[in-house]
């Protein structure tokens, strides 16, 4: 199902909002029953996130390029059932490494 910008600007405002009323600690992991539980919207905000932090980490690395255009060459949907169907057969890695694992099985950079 494709996400409309405005719906992804808008659960980051409500994610947002929601931490910053809440005081959380910058860095949380998120436990996967927690994950699950999170609306699609929300979960495709979580995956975009992952996605940029692994980008941000990764830019001076030589295979950078190469890993973009890996990335780029499919949406964010079917990288989120690929998590999903994980998250739905009994994985017990955090979703970052579910990420990095869908995306290796691709053939993207590791």
């Amino acid at each position: 199902m494709p996400v409309a910008p405005a719906a992804l600007a808008l659960a980051a405002l409500l994610v947002g909002s929601t931490v910053a009323a809440a005081q959380t600690p910058a860095l949380q992991v998120l436990p996967l029953h927690e994950y699950s539980r999170l609306p699609e919207v929300a979960q495709v905000l979580f995956l975009a996130g992952v996605l940029e932090g692994i980008a941000f980490t990764s830019y001076l690395r030589p295979d950078y390029t190469q890993w973009t255009d890996c990335v780029r060459k499919e949406s964010l949907e079917p990288l989120l059932k690929e998590v999903n169907g994980s998250v739905g057969i009994g994985a017990q890695e955090p979703i970052p490494w579910l990420v990095v694992r869908a995306l290796a099985a691709r053939g993207c950079p590791k």
